[in-house]
């Protein structure tokens, strides 16, 4: 390791302890490739001047970023954020690199049961269960297995089902979303395995509204 490697490494831990988690390895990789190819001086130059640049802004804004998720998510009712828990778990458990919108249904309908009977039929969500699980994996529910022990983001589906579940908890006037504003949110995201089952099965967006209170 050269020593403008080690400077870089030390220059990372100003990032969130999370971010470094997840990227700080392939961060110092990059570098030390460009580190390589900088042959000569005047690229040498170039190349720490644009590092110190992106450094000096980055650290700043992934900081910024990490505290608007905590205020994002205090926002968020108790089931709510069991919800998003349970997503994860579901992810784990199906060996997923990111919370699919899949997942997040699955994750929906454990922590509000009393939706997931009362609106959809207890057979039916066992139905939704295998259906959602063997699509997703390709594999039958014997070679489930929990595959992922560190923290599972977010595909872009599924971010975009958080934040129409916000929409959907700001115009009932609700507190914060709950797993039936997540449902309203998922159903919303078209094309989605997810949202076809739930329409399959009779659960469209004005059913769901009615059940918010």
């Amino acid at each position: 390791m050269t020593f403008s490697e080690r400077i870089y490494r030390i220059m990372l831990q100003a990032y969130p302890a999370e971010y470094l988690k997840r990227y700080g390895h392939p961060m110092a990789q990059a570098f030390g490739d460009q580190v390589r190819a900088a042959t000569t001086i005047p690229k040498f130059i170039r190349l720490w001047r644009r590092t110190l640049s992106d450094w000096a802004t980055t650290v700043a804004a992934r900081h910024l970023d990490q505290r608007n998720a905590r205020k994002l998510w205090r926002s968020w009712s108790e089931e709510g954020r069991r919800a998003v828990f349970f997503a994860r778990y579901e992810a784990s458990w199906l060996g997923h690199a990111e919370i699919t919108v899949e997942d997040l249904l699955l994750g929906a309908l454990r922590a509000d049961r009393a939706f997931a009977a009362n609106a959809l039929g207890e057979a039916v969500v066992r139905d939704l269960r295998d259906e959602l699980g063997s699509s997703a994996l390709g594999l039958p529910r014997s070679h489930w297995k929990c595959r992922i022990a560190h923290p599972t983001p977010l595909s872009d589906s599924c971010k975009r089902a958080l934040s129409r579940a916000m929409e959907e908890a700001s115009h009932s006037g609700a507190a914060g979303p709950t797993p039936r504003h997540l449902i309203g949110g998922i159903v919303q995201e078209e094309g989605s395995l997810a949202a076809n089952v739930l329409l399959r099965h009779g659960a469209d967006l004005p059913q769901i509204r009615s059940r918010y209170s």
